[in-house]
C-alpha cells in the first residue's frame, strides 16, 4: 500500500461539537498510523491550544495558523510571523479605539488589556482550559507573532 500523508482538521473532526476527542477518533487515527500512513493536523489554532490533542494521538506533523507555522516530524519547517510594523500599527489604531487586541505566538497568548467580554466570549468557545489571555500589551514587541485578534463591533 502507498503511504500516505492525511490532514484533519480539530473542529468538528477531530473533536465533536463538545470540544471532546471520541474513541472512535482516535481509533480510526491509530489505524491510519498502524497503515504506515502520516497524520497531521491542518487548523487555524495555535499550536499551543491542541498541544493536549497532539501528544494523546501522537501527532508530531501540523499546520497551524492557517499555514503561518508549519512542524513536519517535530521539526519547524515554515514561519511566517505577522509583519511588526503593520502589527504596531494595529496596537496603536485598537488602543486609539479603546478595541481590545490578543497576540499570539506559537507558545502563548496575551492581550492588550486585563479583560474584556469580547475576549472572554471568543476564547471561551474553544475550550482550552482559559478564557482570557493574560495581560501583557507589549508582548508583540521582541517575538514573533503569527495571529492576532482585534475585538470591536461594526
Amino acid at each position: 500500500m502507498e503511504r500516505k500523508i492525511i490532514f484533519f482538521d480539530i473542529d468538528g473532526t477531530l473533536l465533536d461539537h463538545d470540544k471532546k476527542l471520541p474513541a472512535s477518533t482516535k481509533k480510526a487515527v491509530q489505524l491510519l498510523k498502524e497503515q504506515g500512513h502520516e497524520v497531521a493536523i491542518a487548523t487555524g489554532r495555535a499550536p499551543f491550544m491542541f498541544k493536549d490533542l497532539r501528544e494523546e494521538l501522537d501527532i508530531q506533523t501540523y499546520i497551524s495558523f492557517n499555514g503561518q507555522y508549519i512542524v513536519l516530524n517535530g521539526e519547524v519547517l515554515y514561519k511566517n510571523p505577522l509583519n511588526k510594523e503593520e502589527l504596531q500599527d494595529l496596537t496603536a489604531f485598537a488602543v486609539e479605539h479603546d478595541h481590545p487586541v490578543v497576540y499570539m505566538d506559537h507558545e502563548d497568548m496575551k492581550s492588550n488589556i486585563e479583560f474584556h467580554d469580547y475576549i472572554e466570549s471568543s476564547i471561551s468557545t474553544l475550550k482550552i482550559g482559559f478564557t482570557h489571555p493574560h495581560h501583557d500589551p507589549t508582548y508583540f514587541k521582541g517575538r514573533e507573532i503569527y495571529q492576532s485578534l482585534l475585538f470591536c463591533t461594526a
